[in-house]
């Protein structure tokens, strides 16, 4: 009998270690590899990527129901921290979104994560043209900045005329 409870004993004391090892590994990888700041950076990019194509989306939707750009001033920059986020006209971009035909493309105007940031939206009314800008932080997405057209290469533009914003 005490052979039998000093095998079982070795096997719990031989499972604890094998556990205490793997969790080891794993808090390395999460605070060494994958930095907790790193996460962050990353997350608040793909929220800002998300809320640009959106906000993108809805602009062409708006553009192809036959709206214009007459309720907005030429060159003016619209920012996100400038105002509430209704999507009606009242928002910080004065568009209204729910008269797009079809149904509003988006319920309210998206902001930047980070208080102190923000989107930008500017447009040529004569030519029914905008852009739509954000900074990304995460160094990995300077590919995406550069790639994407713009006349900024460290900021991610979105719209029909990248060279609005300067």
């Amino acid at each position: 009998m005490d052979e039998y409870n000093t095998k079982k004993d070795n096997f719990t004391w031989i499972g604890l270690l094998i556990i205490l090892a793997a969790s080891a590994v794993l808090m390395y990888l999460i605070f060494f590899v994958a930095s907790p700041k790193d996460i962050t950076l990353k997350t608040r990019d793909i929220d800002r990527i998300a809320d640009m194509k959106s906000l993108s989306m809805a602009v062409e939707l708006y553009l192809a129901d036959g709206a214009n750009f007459d309720s907005l001033e030429s060159d003016k920059i619209y920012r996100s921290n400038d105002g509430s986020v209704t999507a009606d006209g009242t928002g910080w971009l004065p568009l209204n979104f729910q008269m797009v035909s079809s149904g509003a493309p988006i319920d309210f105007l998206p902001r930047d994560p980070v208080e102190t940031a923000s989107y930008r939206f500017t447009v040529n009314k004569e030519n029914k043209t905008y852009e739509l800008d954000c900074l990304l932080e995460d160094k990995s997405n300077q590919t995406l900045a550069r790639n994407d057209h713009g006349n900024n290469p460290d900021i991610y533009e979105l719209g029909n005329d990248l060279g609005l914003i300067q």
